[in-house]
């Protein structure tokens, strides 16, 4: 399960040759491969000398003498086994290996030119330890004196400004194809004041560019996150958001090791990585104190021989020392066997719910399926968090693909019986309804309740907890709220919150019908109603089918974003409706797009947001635009001097405003308003974007020409800056 590089040993000297036809034939040329050999190792550590040889270009495993010499002195008899192939050091220090291939007669071979084939390594012998890859840290101490060694980092790490370790090595390790370390971590402690407290883990390539790649841990809040050179920047990753990675700057784990608490005490934290040749991929298993925790499938951006692995702390005290390391046991093929119950159209199935699976080691409880539903028609069926809605009776086709972390796959077909439920006079409908939903994120509740077909009101809405429904027990008070606009008072949204991962059940009741729904709550789900977690915070924030509610946002507070992508549109338009918009401090609605241009290649990123301030001083449209910078189309009517309640704009600039009366902003934080950002191109590629609120066009933005044929979007985010307020009625086309 290796992927071998070669570095070939070439005698340069056989090359010469004779235009006499009486000059002999050269009939061996062996060229030596010696890099699955570790250049370093530890003093009483096996050492495989795996040496592989080609003869003339073809693989040969030819007789050869091995002779190693430490100083002056041959210790061969003594340090190597020539039946196992394994070197032991007795001591620190340099030992040279001169491996020589032999004729039948076990002498060195030579050539009729009088050439023979040998290589010489040297192996350097040293007690396990921590050294800096540049220069050393600031407050860091390395302690040989006992076993295991460790490497701590002190009280200056707990401070409110950065202070980084740097990368420490891993002295006397060789890590080839498949390996595991264990680190054991003690007494941690992150500094509370510092944005991002971290440890690093990482791992350099042994290729001509010595990528560096490492996963981290943030010690403030228990969540990982990789980043994995593809080449010219982040390795595309993306094929692990089957089980929760996602991208925001690195690619973030789905969860947190510590349900988001910051981590202290002692913890033990394990990476096993297998390397599937073959299929030339690379699988990272992560467990943090024995549990699994998630696994990263890196593809072809690894090389089989590493040259280090290394540790690095940022503002996070602790000792850190190798508890355990090794080759893991090889993994068989998994087992899955797939079961379904009957459904019913429109009730939501949860395909994990039918899939049992078993494996060789302790991921087999996170290991995730790739699912393909197809549905009676044929036609295949859209699936989100490994869930799908039947739309009609029938039988469905169920094809899950199952792999486990060392790319053991194993294909397995099943079905679900689809029945249309028994009519009633009286229907309660709970499909719109998220059926998985990610642990302290809010989310809005959907029902709809009908008699003989007509809408009626009235029914009370209860949330219980537990493994079954028979168990469960009402948590209602603790997880359901209720949102009522305060300017418009129509506009009520019930809005759940799980607290923990558990079985939630959604029960409606009208009269004496009863409709439930399960509600599974859990770390790893990453979108919910078609919209992506990025960042952290989403305190404040519930997301709906096309709606979305900030509030209890606070001054200076920046909520995580909420993303979706769509359909690649050209000469776009974004709409939206806005309620109860008001701002705890200056701050902005964020609308964050992802542009294209016209050719298809990457534009970049831009923000298009509604600024303001408290006090209903809104003063519409911000944006921060490719080529332009950050532009405010309003005059702040309040704040900012020259005091003045209209601003004039220049027909000469047209980055600036349209020259609304500073004034007739404050409407806006009043009842429910309509938004539009509109992208026109013309044949020449120039830009223009046109802003408008209620349908009154408030700014026209002629773009700069930097900002020529960047003219389409195909992703855009929504985030809230010291902003509270109901998003409603999102469209892109």
């Amino acid at each position: 399960m290796r992927k071998n590089t070669l570095m070939s040993f070439v005698f340069l000297g056989l090359l010469a040759t004779s235009c006499d036809s009486s000059a002999p034939v050269v009939e061996d040329f062996y060229s030596i491969d010696t890099t699955l050999i570790p250049v370093e190792c530890l003093v009483g550590q096996d050492v495989l000398l795996d040496v592989r040889f080609l003869n003339l270009g073809e693989p040969e495993t030819p007789d050869y003498g091995v002779e190693i010499t430490f100083g002056e002195e041959d210790i061969t008899e003594s340090s190597y086994n020539s039946q196992t192939r394994i070197f032991v050091a007795e001591e620190d220090g340099s030992y040279d290996i001169r491996f020589i291939v032999l004729d039948d007669e076990g002498e060195a071979l030579v050539t009729p030119s009088g050439a023979s084939f040998s290589k010489k390594i040297t192996l350097q012998a040293v007690v396990q330890s921590f050294e800096a890859i540049n220069s050393a840290g600031p407050d860091v101490s390395i302690n040989t004196g006992v076993t295991p060694t460790t490497i701590s980092f002190g009280d200056s790490y707990l401070g409110d400004t950065k202070v980084d370790s740097g990368q420490y090595r891993l002295t006397g390790l060789s890590f080839v194809g498949d390996y595991f370390i264990t680190y054991r971590l003690e007494d941690v402690q992150y500094a509370p004041n510092f944005t991002d407290p971290a440890l690093y883990f990482g791992w350099t390539r042994n290729d001509t560019n010595s990528y560096d790649d490492s996963i981290k841990l943030s010690t403030g809040a228990g969540t990982m996150a990789a980043w994995i050179w593809g080449g010219d920047g982040l390795a595309d990753l993306s094929v692990n958001a089957n089980h929760g990675w996602f991208y925001n700057v690195w690619y973030n784990a789905p969860s947190s090791v510590s349900d988001n608490a910051n981590i202290s005490g002692d913890h033990f934290i394990t990476f096993t990585r297998y390397v599937d040749e073959m299929n030339n991929v690379a699988i990272y298993g992560i467990s943090f104190d024995d549990v699994a925790f998630t696994y990263l499938n890196i593809d072809d951006n690894y090389t089989d021989v590493l040259k280090n692995v290394w540790v690095e702390s940022v503002n996070t005290k602790l000792a850190i020392s190798v508890h355990e390391f090794g080759q893991p046991e090889p993994l068989e093929t998994p087992h899955m066997t797939l079961s379904y119950s009957e459904g019913e159209v429109g009730e939501t199935i949860d395909l994990l719910g039918g899939a049992t699976i078993a494996d060789d080691n302790i991921f087999s409880s996170i290991i995730v399926p790739d699912f393909i539903v197809t549905d009676p028609d044929g036609n295949e069926v859209f699936i989100e968090n490994n869930l799908f809605v039947p739309a009609i009776e029938g039988e469905y086709a169920i094809e899950a693909t199952l792999t486990d972390i060392a790319n053991n796959t194993i294909v397995v077909n099943g079905s679900i019986n689809v029945t249309q439920p028994a009519a009633q006079d009286i229907e309660i409908d709970l499909s719109k309804t998220a059926s998985m939903v990610r642990v302290n994120r809010a989310i809005i509740i959907y029902y709809e309740v009908t008699e003989l077909g007509f809408p009626v009101n009235g029914a009370t809405l209860r949330i219980k907890k537990g493994e079954t429904l028979e168990l469960a027990t009402d948590v209602s008070d603790a997880v359901l709220t209720k949102h009522t606009a305060t300017t418009a008072e129509e506009m009520e949204f019930d809005v759940f919150e799980a607290t923990e991962s558990a079985n939630y059940w959604l029960e409606v009741t009208y009269e004496d019908v009863v409709e439930i729904k399960k509600i599974i709550a859990n770390n790893t789900v990453n979108s919910v109603y078609g919209w992506t977690y990025f960042d952290t915070n989403f305190d404040g924030v519930a997301l709906g089918d096309g709606e979305i509610i900030f509030a209890g946002i606070s001054g200076g507070i920046n909520t995580g974003k909420v993303g979706k992508s769509i359909t690649r549109a050209t000469n776009w338009e974004i709409s939206f409706d806005v309620t109860d918009l008001s701002y705890s401090a200056q701050g902005k609605l964020g609308i964050t797009i992802g542009t294209g241009r016209a050719d298809g290649s990457w534009g970049g990123w831009e923000d298009l947001t509604l600024g303001g301030n408290v006090n209903n001083d809104l003063w519409g449209y911000e944006a921060n635009v490719l080529g332009t910078g950050w532009v405010s189309y309003q005059w702040r009517s309040t704040w900012q001097a020259p005091v003045t309640t209209a601003f004039m704009p220049n027909p000469e600039d047209f980055t600036l405003g349209c020259g609304r009366q500073g004034s007739e902003y404050s409407q806006y934080g009043f009842g429910t308003h309509s938004y539009r950002i509109t992208a026109e191109t013309d044949n020449d590629g120039n830009v223009t974007y046109r802003y408008y609120i209620d349908e009154q066009l408030d700014v026209i933005h002629h773009t700069e020409d930097a900002h020529d044929f960047i003219n389409s979007t195909d992703f855009f985010q929504f985030w809230a800056g010291s902003m509270n307020g109901i998003i409603t009625n999102i469209q892109v086309q």
